[in-house]
């Protein structure tokens, strides 16, 4: 069994950086890039989509440091499609948080990458909070109902969860399977709390510039191996 949405969680940077004495911002730099391997692995292994999230490092990044990182993931995207078949690529987060150039980056690499058949999907988790994306779709929903004349009585009564996930600016984001989180850490830091309501998790001591295809397959055959309930 493998799950069809898988996220990971690429953390425990700092601490790599602590180990290996270099910077924050290196290690951060490396987590990123990991994110370049781990998409191989999941197209080799059969995961239909993966959403991948590197938390901000402990020290602050210059606009340019932060442009350069995401240049370097956003090239080899690209490259890597050049030899295999095309992949949608998402972003998930609010371009107002990001530095204008990488917004503008991030923006054109979604228009320009097509699925061609092949139905495999990147999600690229950046300038993203859980908490924050929910209670803009209930403001979605309150200012709707203003606009269309409904009282706040009729309003509560019609909301349910499906309408609050429609109005999720991940909405067409299909639920996690199974949730990998690096370094060992075992929670979500605001990862897509809606559609992880029911996933799996898997935690490993790897920290994130260390992750392998090893640990990944560990990660898989650890979920092959649940009998998922779904909260029940």
């Amino acid at each position: 069994m493998t799950p069809h949405h898988l996220g990971v969680i690429l953390d425990g940077g700092t601490r790599w950086a602590d180990a290996n004495g270099t910077s924050a911002a290196e290690a951060y730099r490396r987590s990123c890039v990991k994110q370049l391997e781990v998409v191989g692995w999941c197209r080799t292994e059969g995961v239909a989509e993966v959403t991948l999230f590197v938390p901000p490092p402990s020290a602050s990044l210059s606009d340019e440091q932060m442009d350069a990182v995401w240049s370097q993931v956003l090239d080899g995207l690209r490259q890597s499609r050049s030899g295999a078949p095309a992949a949608t690529l998402k972003h998930i987060g609010d371009p107002a948080q990001l530095p204008a150039g990488l917004a503008a980056k991030l923006r054109s690499c979604a228009e320009r990458a097509t699925t061609d058949g092949s139905g495999f999907t990147v999600n690229l988790v950046l300038g993203y909070e859980g908490r924050g994306e929910i209670l803009g779709a209930l403001r979605s929903i309150l200012l709707a109902a203003r606009d269309e004349g409904r009282s706040l009585a009729e309003t509560i009564s019609r909301l349910d969860t499906e309408q609050l996930g429609a109005n999720l600016s991940t909405g067409a984001l299909p639920p996690l399977d199974l949730v990998i989180r690096t370094a060992g850490h075992r929670h979500l830091s605001g990862f897509l709390p809606w559609h992880a309501a029911y996933a799996e998790y898997h935690f490993t001591a790897a920290c994130a510039p260390e992750f392998t295809w090893g640990d990944l397959t560990a990660a898989l055959a650890d979920y092959s191996r649940r009998n998922r309930r779904f909260g029940k």
